[in-house]
């Protein structure tokens, strides 16, 4: 028992200092999607066809994300040709 209490004293502070210092996120990370107040082009459905998970859907031509469905991929943000979806790096 006391060999594992040394070897752990080893090892020093292992926390990250979240909330004072922020994450450090990959560079990948995709946080909250943002979508734009815009409404899409007629007819367009880019971003449904793109989002594997059906997580996309339109009202009165808005699109809308289930976020409990979406993977956040980034698929939908690229397919969408009037750039009304984004992600931000916001990761709370």
């Amino acid at each position: 028992m006391l060999k594992a209490l040394l070897a752990r004293a080893k090892f020093g502070n292992r926390t990250v200092g979240f909330p004072d210092n922020p994450p450090s996120l990959p560079e990948r990370f995709l946080g909250r999607p943002i979508i734009s107040a815009n409404e899409c082009l007629d007819g367009c459905s880019d971003c449904m066809a793109a989002c594997p998970t059906t997580a996309i859907h339109t009202a009165e031509r808005h699109p809308m994300i289930d976020l409990g469905r979406c993977l956040f991929c980034g698929e939908c943000e690229r397919a969408c040709p009037s750039n009304l979806i984004r992600f931000s790096s916001d990761f709370s």
